[in-house]
């Protein structure tokens, strides 16, 4: 079953995010949802992953499992990288965990570093190769290449591409153009939360 909403209304402290939105999104393919800040883009992809439930209407097609890339990096900060990325695969063999890192242009040695010792843009990188070390199903990037340099972002876009052929993805961010070369199969571009009585 394709990943869909159906007449799904949000609203925080009587502020109104989404109004009676129906959506449904190509299974096994890649979606594209952008729009201005404030609009209710990762309000949607919360309730897509199930962390919030919608005030109205509901949200059916969720399979699992799956992985989400927060804008937040979200990392045990307390550990090291092998043991923040262990967490979701425990089993990771240590030459995947290894050809993960190049991939993504770091170095195998830093699976024993504190994550807290790693720059904002390789945690960024442990963060998205976190999310594709498991066998998901379904695969959510909000902002995944923040804080990246344009190599390590042509770098993470490959892998993605690869890890994440044939899978449902939904890809959020506020620009397009950094997913160079993919064509998603279904675009939605939010208007701005002023605007959500328009949806």
């Amino acid at each position: 079953m394709p990943l869909q909403l159906q007449s799904v209304s949000k609203s925080y402290d009587g502020r109104l995010v989404l109004r009676d939105l129906s959506i449904c999104f190509p299974e096994g393919q890649l979606s594209l949802l952008t729009g201005p800040s404030g609009c209710g883009k990762t309000t949607l992809l919360r309730l897509l992953t199930g962390l919030e439930q919608p005030d109205t209407g509901y949200v059916r097609g969720r399979q699992r499992p799956l992985s989400v890339v927060f804008q937040e990096q979200r990392l045990s900060r307390t550990l090291s990288v092998r043991a923040n990325l262990k967490l979701v695969r425990p089993r990771a063999d240590e030459a995947s965990l290894q050809q993960g890192l190049r991939r993504l242009g770091l170095p195998p040695a830093c699976l024993d570093q504190p994550v807290t010792e790693l720059s904002g843009g390789m945690q960024r990188r442990v963060v998205i190769l976190r999310a594709l070390l498991p066998d998901f199903r379904q695969l959510y990037l909000d902002e995944p290449f923040q804080g990246l340099d344009e190599l390590a972002r042509r770098q993470a876009l490959d892998y993605i591409s690869q890890k994440a052929a044939g899978k449902t993805v939904l890809w959020i961010t506020h620009h397009p153009e950094e997913l160079a070369g993919l064509k998603p199969a279904f675009t939605l571009r939010l208007p701005p939360a002023a605007a959500a009585d328009q949806i």
